[in-house]
């Protein structure tokens, strides 16, 4: 039984719709990242707070974007054994190594920036594999809305934190 063909996930235009629960697990993520932002700016006058809350966005922030490799891996895992195969590997697992980078830095507020970078080439990732026909259009058009909300809330709580 074959789980997975070479054959294109979703050449169909009117695929725009995600499955329910995908979106709203997805939008359900994005309740930690405005937590953790508005705690950021909730404790501004308590210092230990306010780099616990900081320290809680970075790691949620990097176990999200490791997360996100994970769609990749999936394909990887039923595709031929072909370049495109080890590409799709490497691709799902730069986003784990660059958000465990992110969590070595010392400055918090440096490491929440620095962490959006990832989010923004992730998503760049997951629009290509979509043009590609790797990942449903569904997926590309939920990634863009659920990136732009953790970025905005990865900013805010980094700026605050500056």
């Amino acid at each position: 039984m074959t789980i997975m063909s070479d054959e294109p996930i979703s050449s169909d235009p009117s695929d725009k719709s995600p499955p329910k629960a995908a979106f709203w697990l997805g939008y359900a993520g994005l309740i930690p990242f405005a937590a953790c932002a508005l705690a950021i700016l909730v404790f501004r006058q308590d210092l230990l707070l306010q780099e616990t809350a900081g320290k809680a966005l970075l790691a949620y922030g990097a176990v999200i974007l490791s997360f996100l490799g994970g769609a990749h891996w999936g394909r990887a895992l039923y595709a031929p054994n072909t370049r495109l195969q080890t590409r799709d590997f490497v691709l799902s697992v730069l986003p784990s190594i660059f958000g465990w980078s992110c969590l070595l830095l010392p400055i918090i507020s440096a490491a929440v920036l620095l962490l959006i970078l990832g989010y923004i080439w992730q998503v760049y990732v997951d629009l290509n594999a979509m043009r590609q026909n790797i990942l449903p259009n569904w997926f590309g058009r939920l990634r863009v809305q659920l990136t732009a909300g953790a970025t905005l809330f990865l900013l805010i709580g980094g700026a605050a934190l500056l």
